[in-house]
C-alpha cells in the first residue's frame, strides 16, 4: 500500500517536496520520536541483544528490562531538536525519553504531521528469536505492558495499522538500512 523512496540527500527531497502534491497536505510539520529510556551501557550492547534474541515472546508483550539492558543513543535528543528546527517543528512536536512511548506515539493525532522522525534502535527480526519483522525501540513501560501495544517495541505489523498521512518517515536508527530491515 505504500511506496518506498530513497533519495540521495536532504537537498534532493526539499526539490521533490516542491513538485505538486496528489493529496492534501499534513497542517502540522513534523513528529520526532527518540531518545529512549533505556539503561545499558555501551559495553553491554552487544549481550543486550544476545538477550533479546533468546527471548522467544511470540505474541506476548516484550518484557521491558530486555529493551532497558539496550545502550542509550546519547546524539538523538539533538538530533531531533536540529531536524524539527529545520522541518517547521518546535520543543512540543518531539517525544523524547520518557515520553517517547508506544503509548505517546499513539495519543497524537499520526495523520496530521508531514514528517514523522524516529531516533532510536533498529531490531532486525534476526536479533529478535521468533519474530517475523523488524520493529523500533521507544522507552519501555515502567511496569509489565499488558499488550504489544504498550511494550516499547513498535513492530511493522503495528506501524501498518497506524493511521498516517506523512510525506517524509525518518527511520535514523541502527539497522534500518540494512539487508532485511524492511
Amino acid at each position: 500500500r505504500m511506496t518506498v523512496t530513497q533519495v540521495p540527500s536532504p537537498r534532493a527531497f526539499l526539490a521533490l517536496r516542491q513538485v505538486g502534491r496528489s493529496r492534501a497536505a499534513a497542517p502540522r510539520p513534523f513528529l520526532g520520536l527518540g531518545d529512549p529510556v533505556v539503561t545499558g551501557d555501551d559495553s553491554a550492547g552487544r549481550a543486550a541483544l544476545e538477550n533479546l534474541a533468546t527471548s522467544c515472546r511470540e505474541s506476548a508483550p516484550m518484557p521491558a528490562a530486555l529493551l532497558r539492558a539496550l545502550a542509550p543513543l546519547h546524539d538523538t535528543a539533538g538530533e531531533l531538536r536540529t531536524a524539527a528546527r529545520a522541518l517547521g517543528g518546535d520543543e512540543g512536536s518531539i517525544l523524547l525519553a520518557g515520553a517517547a512511548t508506544e503509548s505517546g506515539l499513539r495519543a497524537k493525532p499520526l495523520d496530521q504531521y508531514g514528517v514523522l522522525y524516529f531516533a532510536t534502535h533498529g531490531l532486525l527480526p534476526g536479533e529478535l528469536h521468533c519474530q517475523a519483522g523488524p520493529g523500533l525501540v521507544l522507552s519501555p513501560p515502567p511496569a509489565p505492558a499488558a499488550s504489544t501495544d504498550g511494550d516499547g517495541l513498535l513492530e511493522t505489523g503495528e506501524i501498518a495499522m497506524l493511521r498516517l498521512n506523512a510525506d517524509l518517515v525518518v527511520l535514523s536508527a541502527c539497522n534500518t538500512a540494512a539487508a532485511g530491515g524492511g
